[in-house]
């Protein structure tokens, strides 16, 4: 997951944390973040209060880093109730705020289409809700209004 978003989306992890720890999944990972020279705090034990301090230290809104959390919605919540306007993709279990209808694969060729999708609109739902997109980047909405005002 690290590798597709860095790679593909351009996203730079600032925390990583595991439910349980495997070892295989983190020589992976460690390999992933030494390859591409990333420095995420990885926390390898499930401890969701740490996970949740992580981001609170990290984020400033609304341009801090992370601009999006994939979690689950325990982490929605939580979140919320700290007050983080961030928008969060599910993820991982459990999922209690969102009907899972239709086939929403995350693995091959349809699973990279679906995530990609997913980041993408999350980042629009944080676009309509804070007018700031993605970090530092400049607001495209004010790009366009200060392009087309006559001089």
């Amino acid at each position: 997951m690290v590798k597709f978003l860095y790679e593909d989306l351009g996203l730079v992890p600032t925390t990583i944390a595991f439910q349980e720890p495997y070892p295989l999944s983190q020589n992976r990972l460690e390999a992933i973040l030494q390859q591409y020279d990333l420095h995420p705090e990885v926390q390898p034990v499930g401890d969701h209060r740490a996970f949740q301090e992580a981001i609170t230290r990290n984020h400033v809104y609304p341009y801090g880093d992370p601009w999006v959390v994939i979690g689950s919605s325990i982490d929605a919540l939580h979140l919320s109730l700290r007050g983080h306007r961030l928008p969060v993709m599910r993820f991982s279990y459990p999922v209690l705020d969102e009907a899972i209808v239709t086939d929403r694969p995350f693995i091959g060729f349809r699973g990279v289409v679906c995530l990609a999708e997913r980041i993408h609109n999350l980042f629009l739902e944080k676009l309509f809700y804070t007018r700031y997109p993605v970090g530092h980047f400049p607001n495209p909405f004010e790009l366009g209004e200060t392009m087309t005002r006559e001089p």
